[in-house]
């Protein structure tokens, strides 16, 4: 498979794209995928750290408001997306390997090295 190939495929595993069908009760806060890097992680800055990671989400080309496409983007869509969030200092809410991309410092280099996670 050629990475033009791979970069097509559909990426389902961030919530920030995922839709809301109407009348379903979800809310589109559900869909706040990122959070501020080295944000207190308390309830009680739930609602100011998701007011600022959706209002960088939309920057970055998620769909607004969340919930609203009618489609699954593509490895590269999701990649771009994610890697502007992770310029931003933001980093995904939950502790798992769902996002496309991320930074990880190389021994040799002293420049960063995106990795795909597939």
């Amino acid at each position: 498979m050629s990475l033009r190939q791979l970069e097509a495929l559909p990426f389902v595993a961030d919530s920030g794209f995922h839709p809301i069908k109407p009348d379903s009760g979800i809310d589109k806060s559900s869909r706040i995928s990122w959070r501020k890097a080295g944000a207190s992680l308390h309830f009680s800055h739930t609602i100011e750290n998701d007011r600022v990671a959706q209002q960088m989400m939309y920057q970055c080309g998620y769909p607004q408001p969340l919930g609203s496409n009618s489609f699954v983007p593509t490895i590269r869509k999701a990649a771009d997306i994610q890697r502007c969030m992770l310029d931003n200092g933001f980093e995904p809410k939950r502790n798992s390997c769902w996002y496309v991309v991320t930074t990880r410092k190389s021994l040799d280099v002293r420049n960063s090295v995106i990795s795909l996670h597939i």
